[in-house]
């Protein structure tokens, strides 16, 4: 091929060998590194939770974590133990396994609170007995085991078979006392008690040194449902009720009572006219129509009695609890119109009684938003805000 030189000028032609191999020397391309990308779903770690409570100012709190419980908390995958609870509601426990965002609604039951009031006796004229084993009250010839050790803090199974093992005093047909009988021990007067939980114990002299322990909630016999029982809290003085498998204290009575009120026919009362009715066991006179029209707040109420001229009266007021208490019977009457066809009401008013839900106001408060109301279809004694419309029964003589 031409070739070139500052010497010599000219065509050259050079013979190229076929047998050797040449390779013509080319420069190398560069070439561009091209960007790549490669992406995955990142697997969460957390998850939020949410409850939602009814009533909707309940507390909740997640016991098995330090940090406090609140809406759309962050939680890792797993197990967290929750509780929801709310006071004059049944505090409700759960466990939750944590795989996703979750949000759960969760309602708490009212709870029933029953107090003891027809039967409480007071304390000043009680005529006891006493031993350092058993003690008997003669106020209902019932003979009550004295001393209460932590081993009796017992399901309803083991206490049932605890109290009919038992031998004290030379007797051994001790059992387990029923709702009417431990409610006889129950005191509306209060004796200071450091061991209690509330400092205070509702119970008579003679038992209350046995009453160390912090809860003293105790069996009854008596049954609320299949799988229920009525219990005593003498440090709240009143009578609820319990799972059976639950652990309640047990204090074993032997003998049989003189206690009338299961019999309502043991009950004498008068009818003055069509309007009222005195009644002889309390000497109280009680107004006998109820009408749709005293359905009422407590204020209402209030007012509706004060201005109440029946009879030939005009001094009515509201009932305090222990009064309207004294015409509750432990015995139900039919009662088509009761909510649940019962009720427990002394006879001469059982014709009055012809509204489906049968809560009446009593004067007795249990805070200052509260008062105690008297169910009579379901025999008990709760409590309701002032502002809540109860039915009203006037009463009038002398305050109990």
């Amino acid at each position: 091929r031409p070739w070139t030189s500052s010497s010599v000028n000219g065509d050259f032609y050079f013979k190229v060998d076929s047998n050797v191999n040449y390779q013509t020397h080319q420069p190398k391309k560069q070439t561009q590194e091209q960007s790549s990308f490669s992406f995955s779903n990142v697997p969460k770690k957390t998850f939020s939770i949410t409850i939602n409570p009814t009533p909707s100012n309940a507390q909740i709190a997640i016991t098995n974590i330090k940090p406090k419980y609140y809406d759309g908390m962050k939680l890792k995958k797993g197990s967290y133990d929750v509780k929801v609870s709310k006071s004059g509601y049944i505090t409700k426990r759960g466990k939750i396994d944590l795989k996703s965002d979750l949000k759960v609604d969760i309602k708490l039951e009212k709870d029933e609170v029953i107090t003891p009031s027809p039967i409480v006796r007071k304390t000043k004229k009680t005529k006891y007995t006493n031993t350092k084993d058993i003690w008997k009250d003669r106020d209902t010839g019932l003979s009550w085991q004295v001393t209460i050790k932590k081993e009796q803090d017992l399901n309803y199974k083991k206490a049932t078979k605890y109290c009919s093992n038992l031998s004290l005093g030379g007797y051994s047909d001790w059992r387990i006392p029923s709702k009417d009988e431990i409610s006889s021990i129950i005191t509306s007067t209060s004796h200071k008690n450091s061991s209690a939980s509330k400092g205070l114990t509702y119970i008579k002299k003679p038992l209350l040194d046995s009453m160390n322990m912090k809860y003293q909630q105790f069996w009854t016999s008596t049954k609320k449902t299949s799988t229920q029982n009525w219990v005593a809290h003498f440090e709240l003085n009143y009578i609820h009720y319990s799972e059976l498998s639950s652990l309640d204290y047990t204090r074993c009575v032997r003998g049989n009572s003189n206690l009338k009120r299961d019999k309502v026919e043991d009950t004498i009362s008068t009818s003055t006219n069509k309007d009222i009715w005195k009644d002889i066991d309390t000497n109280l006179i009680w107004q006998i129509t109820v009408k749709k029209a005293q359905d009422l707040s407590f204020k209402k109420a209030t007012k509706y009695c004060s201005n109440l001229s029946l009879g030939g009266y005009s001094d009515w007021r509201i009932p305090s609890k222990d009064e309207i208490s004294s015409i509750i019977t432990s015995t139900s009457h039919k009662n088509s119109s009761a909510s649940k066809g019962l009720t427990y009401i002394k006879k001469p008013l059982l014709d009055s009684m012809n509204m489906k839900y049968q809560q009446f106001w009593t004067s007795t408060k249990k805070t200052s938003t509260q008062n105690w109301v008297a169910h009579f279809e379901l025999n008990y004694i709760h409590y309701s805000e002032l502002p809540n419309l109860n039915f009203t029964r006037c009463v009038r003589g002398t305050k109990r």
